[in-house]
């Protein structure tokens, strides 16, 4: 998928605008996309409410939200 390049500090404003317009879209093109569970650092612009639920939405349960990690991951 990567890498992506930031011209500045990564927030979580642009840090949701690179999932949106790099990430996702290269993600539905991936053979077999709903099969891959997504997970993140606890970095602040991960962890942010807007990201996380635009996340979820787009993963639903394959989504790691930061509530889950590490006690209460699914594939534990």
């Amino acid at each position: 998928m990567g890498p992506y390049y930031f011209e500045e500090s990564v927030n979580k404003d642009n840090y949701l605008e690179m999932l949106k317009t790099y990430f996702w879209r290269r993600h539905v093109q991936t053979p077999n996309n709903t099969k891959y569970y997504f997970q993140q650092d606890g970095a602040t612009p991960h962890t942010a409410d807007t990201v996380q639920n635009w996340l979820k939405d787009k993963f639903s349960k394959k989504f790691v939200h930061k509530k889950m990690w590490p006690a209460h991951a699914p594939w534990i």
